[in-house]
């Protein structure tokens, strides 16, 4: 995203197994929760989630983002992707 200020419109995530307890993933920008907080949750039967929630705060140009996933289960090694819907 060359210096252009975004915001997201959507998130999907999938898995390749969420594990018993499930999954749950959330954008962070800069080290802090999106405005307002995009998550999504996988539970243990599925293998994929979407967050239809859009931010009303732009993330910066720069920042640095990332997708913090958090379970009851270990998680540690298993893959994910997640993708993000934009808008300029």
């Amino acid at each position: 995203f060359d210096a252009t200020a975004f915001r997201v419109l959507s998130m999907d995530c999938l898995t390749t197994d969420p594990g018993a307890s499930g999954v749950s993933y959330t954008l962070r920008n800069s080290s802090a929760a999106t405005v307002p907080s995009v998550t999504c949750s996988v539970a243990n039967t599925k293998l994929g989630c979407t967050a239809s929630i859009q931010t009303t705060t732009a993330i910066a140009s720069g920042n640095s983002i990332a997708i913090a996933a958090a379970s009851g289960g270990d998680q540690g090694t298993t893959p994910f992707v997640c993708t993000l819907h934009v808008a300029y």
